[in-house]
């Protein structure tokens, strides 16, 4: 399949736009036509531009593109006469890339990015605030709604009057944690707290209580204490003794003689390994040497958080310290800071499309496109549906419009066919409002081509080049591949397409050094073959082969005789008593068709593509606009 997609993305930048509105020109305009049908002299310059990314454009270079494109329109022509473009798998494949061409389209990516953007300067940064919570549920009535609103902005008052925001929060915030940390969050950073919360953490100046912000949880005031570089995360490993406030004071004074104890024998010895397994209670981290997971602020219990990142050096250990879960003593294995946006993007990225804020880029894309596309909902109808005591929401006509988007209304009838109608006017309400964002997006959907023309070129581009890969995978590529006798012809008729440098080496060995002198006379006079040398050597020197032999390749002498060469131009030479020549020729031979296999299938596929072109020009005669084509040329001059 990765092939498959590979070879298609190289055909669509062959094939550059091909499909227009025929119907709005006349056919004596064209550039070009095949069997009659007309094509465009605005579709070949946009295919010619998207493929040629050079300033010397020439006569020459168009006309050989111009070649190209009319061979690409004949097969792809010939695919759509045989039905290509009616099978399950082409409707298939197509309908996948047109989706996923109409999902980028109408992906907020620059909008995604901003937050990812965002995220990371605020990450850099670590906010210390306190808050008050007045609770509210999202779906809560106008009247709770303001209520809730009016409750939260009182307090405000109060604390930009000068009262304690501490003693505000004990008394007013329904956070259940404020009656004893009276408000205080602590330090964190982004991605931390909930989105709208964040927002008014970082945006509000230090020693200053923001506006009142709503988040799922109800309404809050956020007091922003403190503002700091972000210290990055660190890699500790501890040491614990169990201990809760529910247990006894005996098994408290236990736990802490034993933590003291351990912080004792960790002064007098450096062996943190040994003294870790033998004490500590963490099972999870006791076998790993107590290493935990690097964190950052905000993520643990504020007692050990405050007395890890006091830590200053790798390898320094903390004295004993208490939280809720029991004794700890920490070691330091080291810091972390931030990375730079490059190394915290993708991680970043993961995080905020967890997030709430996800839904943000969307929503904009979505009242932008509302605006654009002049979309309205009918309020009346909404309201009425949607009142809690109506008892008879969706009794209106059938015709009752409920939305309205490019000037075309949608009936009420509509929706009642798509979605559940017999429940609660709250559920209703969301139905209603999300099919009226779904009517949004497949209205967008088919009008893409208007908006965007790049979108219609790179929709019938590879409309096209699916077409045109399956018709050359069957009439030229799988052919090729499994026409073996076919191949073996063609190899056999271009032979000396293949040739390569073939060395043929004898060697002649004889005891008497004369013998090989003569062998080397003979054969300088006439470079014959060996039978032929050998019957004349025999005749004039009367030499025979019990006085001369010939070395085969898988005799040891052999290997041993060509290891002593250091050139081709050899004279005689004597290896233990014995006098050896060789004689070394070389020549253009074919190579064999297992030895070029690719090369030829290769070159026999441009041999049936150039016969099947031949033959589709036969069938579907194909006339240039002369006059046209010169237009083209002087478009391109112009551009220079």
């Amino acid at each position: 399949m990765l092939t498959r997609r590979i070879l298609l993305i190289s055909i669509v930048l062959i094939s550059g736009c091909t499909v227009f509105n025929s119907t709005q020109k006349e056919s004596s305009d064209s550039l070009f036509s095949i069997d009659g049908e007309p094509h465009y002299s605005d579709e070949f310059i946009y295919a010619f531009s998207k493929n040629n990314q050079t300033d010397n454009v020439t006569q020459d270079s168009i006309d050989n593109y111009l070649d190209l494109y009319v061979k690409f329109r004949l097969k792809v022509k010939a695919a759509k006469d045989l039905g290509y473009d009616t099978t399950a798998s082409f409707k298939k494949e197509f309908a996948q890339y047109k989706d996923q061409l109409q999902a980028s389209y109408l992906s907020p990516k620059k909008e995604q990015e901003a937050l990812i953007k965002q995220a990371y300067e605020r990450s850099l940064w670590e906010v210390k605030a306190s808050h008050i919570l007045i609770e509210l549920k999202p779906n809560a009535t106008p009247e709770d709604t303001l209520a809730a609103y009016n409750k939260i902005a009182s307090i405000r008052s109060k604390a930009i009057s000068g009262e304690s925001f501490e003693k505000l929060a004990r008394q007013f915030s329904e956070d259940p944690s404020a009656k004893q940390n009276g408000g205080e969050l602590g330090y964190f950073s982004a991605l931390q707290m909930v989105y709208p919360f964040e927002n008014a953490a970082f945006e509000t100046p230090v020693g200053q209580i923001s506006e009142p912000v709503r988040t799922r949880f109800g309404y809050h005031i956020v007091k922003v204490e403190d503002k700091r570089k972000n210290e990055g995360k660190i890699e500790v490993a501890h040491i614990m003794v169990r201990s809760t406030p529910k247990d006894s004071e005996d098994l408290k004074k236990a736990a802490k003689a034993k933590i003291e104890k351990i912080d004792s024998l960790l002064r007098s010895s450096d062996d943190w390994n040994k003294t870790c397994k033998a004490y500590s209670e963490d099972k999870n981290s006791v076998y790993n040497n107590g290493m935990l997971r690097p964190f950052s602020r905000g993520q643990i219990v504020p007692e050990f958080e405050t007395t890890a990142f006091n830590l200053k050096n790798p390898g320094d250990i903390s004295e004993p310290v208490q939280t809720q879960f029991g004794w700890h003593i920490i070691k330091l294995i080291k810091k972390i800071p931030v990375g730079s946006f490059a190394e915290e993007r993708d991680d970043l990225a993961r995080k905020v499309s967890r997030d709430s804020r996800s839904s943000l880029p969307e929503d904009e894309m979505l009242k932008k496109l509302k605006a654009e596309n002049h979309f309205e909902q009918n309020e009346m109808v909404i309201q009425n549906i949607t009142t809690p005591n109506a008892n008879t929401h969706l009794n209106f006509p059938d015709t009752t419009w409920l939305f309205s988007i490019g000037g075309q209304q949608v009936p009420i009838a509509v929706f009642k066919k798509r979605y559940n109608v017999k429940s609660t006017p709250e559920k209703i309400k969301q139905s209603i409002l999300s099919f009226g964002d779904s009517l949004v997006i497949a209205y967008e959907k088919e009008h893409l081509e208007e908006k965007y023309p790049e979108y219609k070129y790179l929709v019938n581009e590879y409309y096209d080049g699916i077409l045109l890969f399956s018709i050359m995978e069957d009439s030229v590529w799988n052919k090729a591949m499994t026409d073996s006798l076919g191949l073996k012809r063609f190899y056999d008729s271009h032979k000396s397409n293949y040739l390569a440098n073939m060395m043929d080496t004898t060697i002649f060995y004889s005891n008497q050094e004369s013998t090989i002198d003569a062998v080397i006379e003979r054969d300088s006079e006439n470079s014959a073959d060996w039978e032929t040398l050998k019957s004349n050597l025999l005749e004039e020197y009367n030499i025979s082969p019990l006085t001369l032999r010939v070395v085969s390749r898988d005799n040891a002498m052999w290997n041993r005789t060509i290891s002593t060469l250091t050139s081709r131009n050899i004279n005689p030479i004597e290896v233990y008593g014995n006098w050896y020549w060789v004689r070394i020729r070389e020549e253009l031979k074919p190579q064999p068709l297992n030895n070029v296999k690719g090369k030829v299938i290769t070159e026999y596929q441009n041999e049936l593509d150039d016969q099947w072109v031949m033959n589709l020009k036969a069938r579907y005669p194909v006339e240039v606009n002369k006059k046209k084509l010169k237009k083209v040329y002087e478009h391109f001059k112009a551009t220079k």
